[in-house]
């Protein structure tokens, strides 16, 4: 059985995120644009954290000695504040520091999620 890689997709995701804060505001879908901004910042960062933990839980490759947890949360957490300070440079859009602390909430339930469901890893 072929073992396909977790990269590609928490990969995906990365850029993603990154295409989405730095649209500009009129090409942003209608949808997404009457969404609460605060609710979507959740989501995203903790569906971003969840794929973190996912794939740095079963990577081959080892950087860091922490806990995947660890890492997933601190990689999310300064992602969200490095995609904040570039959307700050982009005419009509703002960086939030309200934004990134919806950031952390997301990331703060993916970590409760990491710890209570026990997911597992390779140490």
């Amino acid at each position: 059985m072929v073992k396909l890689s977790r990269w590609p997709l928490f990969l995906a995701f990365v850029v993603l995120l990154f295409v989405g804060h730095i649209l500009p505001p009129e090409q942003i879908p209608p949808a997404v644009a009457q969404a609460n901004d605060k609710v979507l910042h959740l989501i995203n960062f903790l569906i971003l954290a969840l794929l973190a933990y996912r794939t740095f839980a079963f990577s081959s490759r080892k950087f860091f000695s922490l806990h995947p947890g660890v890492k997933a949360a601190g990689f999310s957490l300064f992602y969200g504040a490095l995609l904040e300070c570039i959307q700050s440079r982009i005419p009509g859009r703002q960086g939030d520091v309200a934004d990134w602390l919806a950031d952390a909430i997301g990331v703060l339930v993916a970590s409760v999620i990491f710890r209570i469901s026990k997911l597992p890893h390779k140490d």
